[in-house]
């Protein structure tokens, strides 16, 4: 939070000086790197773009709670998009289901501090991000519901509190299973027992996957633990044949749209529930899993109608 205050007040504010928010265009966001540079000529390049994501956040916060009709950063990623036209995305090849349960046994029996994040990012389809911003009272578990309302962005080595990655920016809801429930009850359980155990030391953020002292993780944290454990996996398997592919955090993911996908439910309700900006990206992210999940809804749809067609001699 330091570093945000401090590239407000060293580079947004002056850059904005007495302007409206909502009167920041496109051309603006351009200008505001070449600002950057003029006031710290000798920042490096690293230190240019955290500058740069104070500002994207800043924005996409207003745009969030309505502050401003547009953001402003939108039209440079859309540009960016346009520009990869014809280049086609790699196909998304998540784990199998039998490979994801394996690998959730696993590190629940060797009692893996990052047991939770893995079997709730699997269940839940949650960004890294948003599952280090996920809060207690997001979680609703009478009704089997969370709101995903803010994520943690990593800027440097500085944890910065922005809103959901979406292209409105807006909260979303994501229904629970009765075993994210149990997930996140022996979560709370073991909270309750480090908060004990630190007591005044312990720092009240509000967090489901904190650290033992209530501090945040990081994202970058989250993704480097889970490839480790990957990896021990593979090492403790007796036989190649067991081990699973090396994959990141971020395709739990897209395991959890993947059995949405098999389960044929509809693209659009995988889409919300990810937090997609359109149905688009998720059609063609998943172009290949809807395939096959359109093929089943085919032959279900031929199953119910019952034809019996003589056999053909």
């Amino acid at each position: 939070m330091l570093a945000y205050r401090s590239h407000a007040a060293r580079y947004i504010l002056p850059f904005l000086g007495d302007g409206k928010v909502a009167d920041v265009s496109a051309a603006d966001v351009r200008a505001f790197r070449q600002y950057v540079r003029t006031v710290s000529p000798n920042a490096s390049q690293a230190t240019q773009q955290r500058v740069f994501a104070t500002l994207r956040v800043f924005l996409r916060d207003c745009w969030a709670d309505n502050l401003i009709a547009i953001d402003p950063t939108l039209a440079q990623r859309s540009r960016r998009q346009k520009s990869n036209t014809g280049i086609s995305s790699p196909k998304v090849r998540p784990w199998e289901p039998e490979q994801l349960r394996r690998v959730i046994e696993w590190v629940y029996e060797q009692g893996e501090r990052l047991a939770p994040v893995v079997a709730f990012a699997s269940l839940s389809g949650l960004r890294r991000g948003e599952l280090a911003g996920l809060r207690w009272v997001d979680v609703d578990v009478a009704r089997r519901r969370l709101i995903v309302a803010q994520q943690y962005i990593q800027v440097g080595a500085d944890l910065i509190v922005g809103a959901p990655k979406t292209a409105s920016g807006e909260q979303r809801t994501v229904d629970l299973t009765l075993v994210a429930v149990d997930v996140h009850t022996r979560v709370q359980t073991r909270q309750e027992a480090e908060r004990a155990e630190w007591r005044d030391a312990y720092q009240e953020f509000g967090l489901v996957f904190a650290r033992e002292d209530g501090r945040p993780i990081a994202p970058e944290m989250l993704t480097k633990g889970f490839t480790r454990l990957v990896k021990r996996f593979n090492a403790a398997q007796e036989t190649p044949l067991t081990r699973v592919p090396v994959i990141r955090l971020h395709d739990l993911r897209h395991a959890q749209a993947s059995l949405m996908l098999a389960a044929d439910v509809d693209t659009s309700i995988v889409s919300k529930r990810l937090g997609h900006a359109g149905i688009a990206i998720t059609s063609d992210t998943y172009q290949h899993l809807i395939g096959t999940a359109g093929a089943r809804a085919a032959q279900a749809a031929a199953d119910v109608l019952g034809f019996n067609f003589p056999t053909v001699r």
